[in-house]
């Protein structure tokens, strides 16, 4: 028996055409799986603050990243960059990068992509089973709908 990995569409929460990176004061560390999530407090030009909310990766792959409850906590300071949430009226982004004051730095979304030669369209001889499950699953998005999705919406889905 062979097992699956699957998870929803990044695409459908984050624009990752429009990137945006913020510098603050880490106010909440939520490390715990599925997603983990930080809060950071950012100063804004006219001196008020802004509390922007960080999506990150589960606790297993933080840890193979060099992350764990000891490396980012509540006070200190950090540069996040990431793509920024689809909806413009949130303060939120997802973590591609942080980088912290002591000069540490975790790339975040390398750790999760595959090789692009692996593909849904993979004919390679050597590859079978699941493997050929792996890599992009859509070709095209425009805003939050999916056009030529190997997996076409059910009705409950596009009621949605």
């Amino acid at each position: 028996m062979q097992s699956a990995w699957a998870h929803h569409s990044f695409a459908t929460h984050y624009d990752s055409q429009n990137e945006v990176e913020i510098s603050g004061t880490l106010s909440a560390v939520k490390m715990r799986s599925p997603h983990s999530f930080f809060e950071v407090d950012v100063v804004t030009a006219d001196g008020s603050t802004e509390t922007w909310d960080v999506e990150a990766h589960a606790v297993p792959i933080l840890r193979r990243l060099g992350i764990d409850r000891d490396t980012l906590k509540v006070g200190d300071e950090v540069r996040i960059r990431g793509p920024r949430s689809r909806r413009p009226e949130k303060l939120l982004l997802f973590g591609a990068e942080i980088n912290t004051s002591n000069g540490e730095q975790f790339e975040m979304l390398n750790s999760i992509r595959r090789p692009p030669e692996r593909r849904v369209s993979d004919t390679r001889n050597d590859v079978d089973g699941v493997d050929r499950l792996t890599g992009i699953w859509m070709t095209f998005i425009s805003g939050q709908r999916v056009a030529d999705s190997p997996m076409p919406l059910n009705a409950a889905g596009k009621a949605a």
